[in-house]
């Protein structure tokens, strides 16, 4: 079994409207996030090279494309804060992301379950003959979620 692994980073704030502590308000993180592709064999895919399982660069191409150009620099909020509406009328211009109704806020581990989807969705796995084993996301200050 080989697993390549790819990790890259977006600076986005979020707040957590639900919970009665500090990420109740509006913050920001430098959050990393690690990908890591398995496959059983090497070059088993026609669009991979003989010896590789991917080419790091279609993977991390893949993960800008999917995850990082969706949320680096935005605010990223549940659907059912009530704060988004009245950011969309305040400023058009604001980069507001809107988790999906079933990740209810946008936690560390809520974040690495959505990025995990995003990729799932992609014609990677069918394409280069591997599977999406685990998306991990961190903060940015040593606290984070691998979600397989």
């Amino acid at each position: 079994m080989f697993i390549n692994k790819v990790e890259t980073s977006f600076e986005a704030a979020h707040r957590l409207h639900t919970y009665r502590g500090k990420c109740r308000h509006i913050h920001g993180h430098s959050w990393n996030v690690t990908v890591e592709i398995r496959a059983e064999g090497l070059g088993r895919s026609k669009k991979t090279p003989p010896g590789m399982v991917m080419d790091f660069s279609v993977i991390r191409r893949i993960v800008n494309e999917e995850i990082i150009s969706l949320l680096d620099h935005t605010l990223i909020l549940s659907a059912k804060d009530p704060l988004a509406k009245h950011l969309f009328h305040f400023e058009e211009n604001l980069k507001v992301i809107l988790m999906p109704n079933r990740y209810l806020e946008p936690t560390c581990e809520n974040i690495a379950s959505w990025c995990f989807d995003l990729l799932k969705v992609t014609k990677l796995e069918e394409e280069y003959s591997c599977t999406i084993s685990s998306v991990t996301i961190s903060e940015g200050d040593g606290n984070s979620c691998r979600y397989e």
